[in-house]
């Protein structure tokens, strides 16, 4: 009694239907269902009347489930069961004996017929025990057996579907094969068995994805059909199987004949069954999904209508106490919601869930259908929130998907299905709160949706292009380059499964065309593009006109085209970019969720042909293409960051042609809420925030450039997350470049100094400074807190751990699960010390833990002489001194721009090359002529104005006074970092004549930042180095590179100088591993070898050891060592001081990782040196270091200033080779 109410067994009405019933049938007994029905009727009498008047009942009761108890025990009420197993004693009623094979046959399959009817479970378990007894009881000669095999078959496949067992589907399909060979041609029954067979081979095929199964199961089908005659009570259910079939073959094929064919023999079913067929419910059902299958295929709206109206019939048609009825209301829910997105009728929507639920509250618990009817009304609540925004609809989506998956029985084949709508669900809700664990949990969807779906299966290829879009969406979010990679492998792999013509065959090369573009717009890679446009351009041309995605995929392949635009300057791409992003547009309704995204590309597209071809209708569509995205997007969304960000490129655009005012005004607004928007990609708001800064900078409005600035340099550290790969740091980082720079001299101009120290500091050296805090003193927390001190040591300890190296998705399952799971841990570390970080800040004495130093800190770096911060930007150029003064007034440098020092590095840097490879003597001579012409222009515009300035101060002695050169800290910002700005000067005054030359003047050290200068002081020992030996490493010879003859005689000069101090490593000896282990033990360290200077991807640079190829002593590798005693590295490679070209402002080279690693000093290079200059300023070097047996690191800016002297006074006219050297460290 599902309502528990005793009146619905009580009323007379319900006795007088069971009577007509019973009369209806000529024996009960032998109509188990009537049996069942009237039988369960009269005990919940018995169980509802009070005693004495309820024997009666108690005694039908009993006499009706006997039957019933014999066919199925479990049945009958608990209390019955006990009561025959009592009154036999062997388990069975008294009615066992008049049993036999034809009893059990045919009680059998009434058994089936009700359990299929109603979902009964026990019904269907007592089928098979039956009918299998009732084969093992049949002769192998009996004209019966092949049809009571053909049934037992039938049931198997029924307790199949109900509980996901595949060992029966296995046996249904062996044994259905067992009937057919066994039957006659002209078996009466054939044509049943058949059918039989052919529902348990498509089901099969469904679970394993078998082409072989469903091409079987189509032909038996068909056979089944055709020989059954017109007019046979059968004949319309086995036409409707035959629709089945084909309909899954045109699921993985796309042959539209298939589809066509199974609109017919639907149709032709539904016409021959009448009006009273009982299974006319799951005809019309079976004809609406047809319908359907062939609109998504063909755009052609009567199908659509068609196939609702089937659907409708279908429920109507159906008695709501069948267990099918739930299943059609799940169907036409199904055809509603299609045309609801087809039409954008809300009536559709609403009755599509409607019909969803009812479907789910007409199904008992642990029903196997439930979990698919709850999947279906998740789909239909995300559908509503992309129509009506209802975030709680999205929130219920989910909910009701998590239900569907928990559901399931264990094997459940539609389980996959479940997880890949979570998957989408998941990620919408992530587009719409940006909430990171939403996207994981899509993934996790997404993989687990993949990993229970056979290869081969015709939903395969779906499911990998879901997962491939979700880790596209996380790539966007993190930047995660490892996520792209395996998104664009997955979707190749899933357009590759994918026969051509396939009706999802432009799903999957949408996924896959928008991953291409998405890692060349990170790796720059053209074939990636080309490829994109192609599969682009082929899912629009597989789309129909009409189609309900056909908008989308326009947009997708408008974009492909302009990214291709701005790489190669075709005009055709242009054009084509803004034609077919005005059609995407033109095709989508106005409530399509989407919508905003179409014009926000069709503006972005407008806005680029505006500025190729100065056209002023092309700008204004642009900003209005821009306003309208906006229009329709909820202020917390988080793409609308990215349109705000679109709206203020083209704002700006036209403010720089028109100067209106009022656009740029609109463009501050515009960038400021952008980068406000919590909910958007750090990437997305740190850009955002710039442009804010640099619309107030171009308006004057120093004081908000200021405060626009510093929001993006207090995103950079979200932008480079701590958990986050190397390489994808580097690469986020670098679309940030010049950032520090650009706020210090807004700062300047704004006149607040202190503040532009600070920016400058926070604003450059980003991986540099998550580095140091993971080598922060915590001595003082330790003492206070020591759980809180440990626990940091361990977090940042496992952060600095290099993350797992992402390996392809398909190479190693298990290894790509320890990828995720690592990944997954190092962000819950982060996540995890930034908390931790929050709380010691709560902590007295602690408020200012790890935060960015602020100037009465910065300002001690500079004891002992003066620190140099050049900043150059767009906006002007200073030069700012921190001395022990404090910090003096801002010193303009007019002549440095951005344009300006990018000429003078290319210069400069071709000169060098040419240098290097120069075949005669003029061609060198002219070279050099460059390089020194490069000295006298910073000398004019940077180091001369800089040292007057000095001078004033009084760190620099006047004219004539007799005094050692100050010391002398360079901060270089952006490519700067290039040039060497110690050795400025006008060469042609001569070395002490008219003081002409920095070299002269002040003995300059060069440090990535304030706070790596501050660092190495704390770890200084003044006037000695610690006690340790001396490394000394050699490589004459390197595999795969030239040989280095002076190699040995420079290690010669080094033991010379430090006698048996020295440990020395050569040529083999030079393993990666030998090296590291010697490094602790050692205070210094000399190494002489190749250097490679990587400038796309400076992390990489290396020294190159004997096992350079296979275990790179790169950048990355020296910056995790912790060498608690290391005070001096000599770094006698080539070009070990040069920074990386996009990344100049991460100071990332082989020098600043020394320093990482414990080193206080480093002498390194600028570019290579030739081995006899380079042996004698080693002399040099070594001989002001090592005085009276007695190691004294601190005096090397000393030496390493001797020594370009002494190859100065050598070699006067080779800038390249006596202002190579500089020395780095405090």
């Amino acid at each position: 009694m599902q309502t528990q109410d005793p009146a619905a067994v009580l009323d007379s009405e319900a006795t007088a239907q069971a009577r007509e019933l019973l009369a209806a049938v000529p024996d009960p007994a032998a109509d188990l269902e009537v049996a069942f029905a009237v039988g369960w009727l009269h005990w919940f009498r018995y169980q509802a009347l009070d005693a004495g008047d309820d024997q009666e009942d108690l005694a039908a009761a009993v006499r009706l489930l006997a039957p019933v108890y014999l066919a199925s025990p479990d049945a009958v009420p608990e209390q019955v069961r006990g009561f025959f197993e009592q009154s036999a004693g062997t388990g069975q009623p008294p009615t066992a004996a008049k049993d036999g094979p034809r009893t059990w046959a045919r009680d059998g399959v009434r058994l089936l017929r009700h359990g299929r009817s109603t979902g009964d479970l026990a019904s269907v378990e007592g089928a098979v025990r039956l009918l299998r007894q009732a084969v093992d009881a049949t002769s192998a000669n009996d004209e019966a057996r092949p049809r009571r095999l053909s049934n037992l078959a039938a049931a198997l496949l029924a307790r199949y579907s109900q509980v996901g067992v595949p060992a029966d589907l296995d046996a249904a399909v062996e044994i259905g094969r067992q009937a057919v060979d066994a039957a006659a041609v002209d078996d009466d029954h054939l044509a049943a068995m058949l059918s039989n067979l052919g529902g348990a081979l498509r089901a099969r095929y469904e679970r394993t994805g078998a082409p072989s199964d469903l091409d079987a199961a189509v032909d038996l089908s068909r056979r089944a059909a055709d020989a059954t005659p017109l007019g046979h009570p059968d004949r319309a259910e086995r036409l409707s199987n035959l629709s089945a079939a084909l309909q899954r073959r045109f699921g993985r094929t796309g042959m539209p004949a298939d589809l066509d064919a199974a609109v017919e023999s639907s149709s032709q079913a539904v016409d021959t069954a009448g009006p009273d067929h009982p299974d006319r419910g799951a005809m019309l059902a079976n004809l609406g999904t047809a319908l359907r299958s062939r609109f998504e295929r063909t755009q052609v709206r009567a199908d659509l209508d068609a196939a609702v109206d089937a659907a409708r019939q279908a429920v109507d048609a159906t008695s709501p106490a069948r267990a099918d009825h739930a299943v059609y209301l799940s169907s036409l829910g199904i055809a509603l919601l299609t045309r609801f997105e087809q039409i954008g009728v809300t009536a559709d929507l609403d009755a599509a869930l409607d019909a969803g639920r009812r479907s789910v509250d007409a199904m008992a618990m642990g029903h196997p259908d439930r979990p698919g009817q709850l999947s279906n009304v998740a789909a239909a609540l995300q559908r509503r929130f992309g129509h009506t925004g209802a975030l709680a609809d999205l929130d219920a989506a989910i909910e009701v998907g998590r239900q569907a998956i928990d559901a399931g029985p264990p094997g459940d084949p539609e389980r996959a299905r479940y997880l890949t709508n979570q998957t989408s669900a998941l990620w919408t809700r992530f587009g719409r709160t940006g909430s990171l664990a939403d996207l994981d949990a899509a993934v996790d969807a997404g993989r687990a949706a993949v990993r229970a779906t056979p290869t081969g299966h015709p939903d395969w290829p779906g499911r990998l292009s879901n997962l491939a879009a979700a880790l596209q969406r996380r790539f966007g979010q993190t930047g995660t380059l490892s996520d792209l990679d395996a998104a664009v492998d997955i979707g190749r792999e899933a357009v590759g499964a994918t026969l051509p013509g396939h009706v999802d065959r432009a799903v999957m090369l949408t996924n896959l065309g928008g991953c291409l573009r998405a890692r060349f717009e990170r790796t720059g890679l053209l074939t990636d593009l080309d490829t994109a446009v192609t599969a682009a351009r082929a899912a629009v041309d597989e789309t129909p006109a009409g189609h309900t995605e056909r908008a989308g995929r326009l947009s997708n392949l408008a974009v492909a085209h302009l990214t291709r635009f701005t790489r190669t300057g075709t005009p055709s791409d242009l054009d084509s970019a803004v034609e077919i992003g005005r059609r995407a547009v033109e095709a989508t309704p106005s409530h399509h969720p989407d919508r905003a995204l179409y014009l926000s590309n069709l503006g972005a597209a407008l806005l680029t042909r505006s500025e190729r071809a100065e056209s002023s209708p092309d700008l204004d569509a642009a900003a209005e293409a821009s306003r309208q995205a906006l229009d329709v997007t909820p202020p917390d969304h988080p793409d609308r960051a990215v349109y705000l960000s679109n709206l203020a490129t083209a704002l700006l655009t036209r403010f720089d042609r028109h100067g209106e005012p009022a656009d740029l005004d609109a463009v501050a607004q515009a960038a400021q809420e952008a980068a406000g928007l919590v909910v958007a990609p750090p990437r997305v708001r740190a850009v955002a925030a710039r442009q804010w800064g640099r619309s107030a900078a171009l308006r004057g409005r120093w004081d908000e450039a200021v405060v626009g600035f510093a929001a993006a340099v207090e995103l950079l550290g979200e932008l480079a997350a701590r958990e986050s790969y190397r390489a994808d740091q580097e690469d986020l980082l670098a679309e940030v470049g010049g950032l520090g720079a650009e706020a210090a001299v807004c700062a300047v101009r704004a006149g607040d100094p202190a503040r532009a120290v600070e920016l400058f500091e926070q604003g450059r050296g980003v991986l540099l400074a998550q580095a140091l805090d993971a080598r922060a003193d915590l001595s003082a927390l330790r003492d206070r807190q020591p759980a809180m001190g440990d626990r940091f040591g361990t977090l940042t300890a496992e952060l600095a751990r290099p993350p797992h190296a992402a390996v392809p998705w398909t190479a190693d399952l298990a290894a790509a699960d320890e990828v995720e799971l690592s990944a997954r841990r190092r962000r819950a570390a982060r996540e995890e010390l930034d908390r931790l970080v929050a709380d010691i800040r709560e902590l007295d004495e602690f408020q200012e833990f790890l935060r960015p130093p602020r100037l009465a800190e910065l300002v001690h770096a500079a004891a002992g002489g003066a620190l140099v911060l050049v900043a150059v930007s767009r906006y002007g150029a200073y030069g700012i001194v921190l001395s022990g003064d404090g910090l003096a007034e801002p010193l303009e440098l007019a002549g440095l721009t951005p344009e300006s020092v990018a000429a003078q590095v290319t210069s400069f840097l071709t000169a060098m090359d040419l240098v290097g490879s120069a075949t005669n003597r003029d061609e060198r001579t002219q070279a050099r002529a460059g390089v020194t012409q490069t000295l006298g222009w910073l000398w004019d515009h940077l180091t001369g104005p800089v040292l007057d300035q000095l001078e004033i101060l009084g760190v620099l002695p006047g004219a004539g006074e007799a005094a050692p050169p100050p010391r002398v800290w360079w901060c270089l910002s952006g490519p700067l970092s290039f040039l060497p700005v110690h050795a400025a000067g006008w060469l042609d005054t001569g070395a002490g004549k008219g003081q002409s030359t920095a070299l002269d003047r002040v003995v300059s050290s060069f440090i990535p930042t304030l706070r790596a200068l501050i660092h190495a002081r704390r770890r200084a020992t003044p006037g000695s180095s610690p006690e340790g030996g001396t490394l000394a490493v050699a490589m004459p010879r390197t595999p795969g590179a030239s040989d280095l003859p002076g190699a040995k005689a420079e290690l010669a000069v080094v033991v010379a100088h430090l006698g048996g101090d020295a440990r020395t490593l050569v040529g083999e000896q030079v393993q990666r591993e030998t090296v590291q282990d010697a490094l602790p033990a050692a205070t210094w360290a000399h190494f002489t070898c190749h250097g490679y200077s990587d400038l796309a991807a400076p992390s990489s640079s290396r020294l190159l050891l004997h096992d350079h190829a296979d275990r790179p002593f790169s950048v990355v590798e020296v910056a995790r060592l912790r060498l608690e005693h290391a005070d001096l590295a000599y770094l006698s490679a080539c070009s070990t001081a040069r920074p990386g070209g996009r990344l100049a402002d991460e100071a990332i080279h082989l020098a600043s990782a020394f320093q990482l690693a414990g080193y206080r000093h480093v002498v390194a290079t600028l570019w290579p040196v030739p081995d006899r200059p380079a042996r004698r300023a080693v002399d040099v070097i070594y001989g002001r270091l090592v005085r009276d047996g007695q190691r004294d690191a601190s005096r090397a800016p000393d030496a390493v200033h001797a020594a370009a002297h002494a190859l100065r006074e050598r070699y006067p006219a080779y800038p390249d080779i006596w202002a190579a050297l500089i020395h780095s460290g405090p």
